[in-house]
């Protein structure tokens, strides 16, 4: 049996998690980022992705909620 992992913090999901790939504490971190207006409160759970651009405006996101990190430009 293989263990699945969370795609938000890469924890193994738990028996009630069914067949979601994200687990509920990331789940409500990804809805309160969403409410928040796109920025990420994850603190030091934060899971900085790769640098992205689109046109002139450049930018950090969460792996985890989602959510943008930084504004570089």
């Amino acid at each position: 049996m293989s263990v699945r992992l969370c795609e938000g913090c890469l924890k193994p999901l738990g028996p009630m998690d069914g067949s979601y790939t994200v687990c509920m504490p990331c789940t409500q971190a990804r809805q309160k980022a969403a409410v928040s207006g796109g920025s990420c409160h994850c603190g030091r759970a934060k899971r900085p992705s790769e640098v992205h651009k689109h046109f002139s405006r450049t930018w950090i996101s969460c792996l985890r909620c989602l959510g943008t990190i930084k504004q570089l430009s």
